[in-house]
């Protein structure tokens, strides 16, 4: 018996798949792509871990069908949206609701979108036809990460 869905959490700082630049390759001379963020590498594979765990611990196997993704992406507020002294850790009342800062959303969601096809969550990210992610402020015991549960659209397994 399998899971119907995969659900997990990967802590640590978000990185968003921002833009490409353009290199060479040192041993052909050809032109090639370039992800623009080194820290980008290290967090898809470390979400590529995370989901073979949850998927081996679940009972989860590959999707071929419609999937839908829902992401929680949770960031650490920073130091200047609290006081100072006896209130450091009561929020100012200045500090932001949400957050309206980079790394925008989207971004975001593209690193994980592409971790979970390297984990063989689901055949291709072309497969996911339904995503809600949203980016927020952690609460104070709460950890930095995403929170990641991934369903079959049409609600069984394929």
């Amino acid at each position: 018996m399998s899971a119907d869905n995969l659900t997990f959490f990967a802590a640590g700082l978000p990185v968003s798949q921002g833009s490409k630049k353009i290199g060479r390759n040192r041993a052909t001379g050809k032109p090639m792509l370039i992800d623009d963020n080194a820290a980008l590498k290290p967090w898809r594979s470390y979400v590529t871990m995370k989901a073979r765990q949850a998927a081996a611990a679940a009972q989860f196997f590959l999707l071929e069908g419609p999937v839908a993704v829902s992401l929680s992406f949770r960031f650490e507020r920073p130091r200047g949206h609290y006081g100072t002294g006896r209130n450091r850790t009561a929020l100012k009342p200045s500090a932001p609701e949400y957050m309206l800062v980079k790394p925008d959303v989207d971004k975001l969601t593209r690193a994980i979108l592409d971790s979970l096809t390297d984990a063989k969550v689901y055949r291709d990210d072309s497969l996911v036809v339904s995503q809600l992610a949203t980016k927020s402020y952690a609460e104070p015991n709460e950890q930095a990460g995403v929170y990641v549960v991934v369903t079959p659209a049409g609600g069984s397994h394929e």
